[in-house]
């Protein structure tokens, strides 16, 4: 599928966009909105501290994100944050389990938040209860960064439908930096 917009020319881009992508995987996502000159600094800062900066585990994030790719059917998003969820610990039979959308055989906090979170991406309401459970087991701070977790990548699986992109041949995890919690983002 070609993409419906073309990717940045770096050569053209600001000094300080040129280096929000520098920072980045070279992924077809990553270079078709550094298009947005002015915002995609900020955007790319904001995603670096959902991943670098959160009290929300890598783990947590990668389920998150895995969880809302396949409640949409994102592939785009699944195939490139399977890998990124090995790093993280998350077994391919977990991944599989996602992959059916079934949160048996997760521990309850796990189960339950994931629950929440394909409520998140789906068009229908999130039980109040749930949220409450999920809010008593993971605090305030880290439920604000799950559901940010969930409706940003939720909002990037719409961005890659709305480009037109297909799947990269790269996987752009070999271009994350590993830290201590897992994979790093931007620069």
């Amino acid at each position: 599928m070609n993409p419906r917009i073309p990717f940045a020319d770096p050569e053209k881009l600001p000094p300080t966009t040129r280096e929000a992508l520098e920072g980045t995987p070279d992924l077809s996502i990553f270079k078709t909105l550094a298009n947005a000159e002015a915002a995609f600094p900020h955007f790319i800062d904001f995603l670096a501290s959902l991943w670098d900066e959160s009290e929300l585990s890598a783990r947590h994030r990668e389920l998150t994100i895995l969880t809302v790719a396949r409640s949409l059917g994102s592939e785009y998003e699944w195939s490139q944050h399977i890998e990124v969820a090995r790093l993280c610990g998350i077994s391919d039979d977990e991944i599989s389990r996602i992959d059916r959308l079934d949160f048996q055989g997760f521990d309850q906090t796990e189960a339950e938040m994931l629950t929440l979170v394909a409520q998140t991406a789906g068009p229908g309401p999130t039980d109040e209860n749930l949220f409450e459970r999920v809010r008593g087991q993971l605090g305030d701070r880290r439920t604000a960064e799950l559901i940010l977790v969930a409706t940003t990548y939720a909002g990037i699986a719409g961005v890659i439908e709305a480009f037109g992109l297909g799947v990269d041949d790269h996987r752009g995890v070999g271009d994350l930096e590993l830290g201590e919690e897992g994979p790093k983002l931007g620069n």
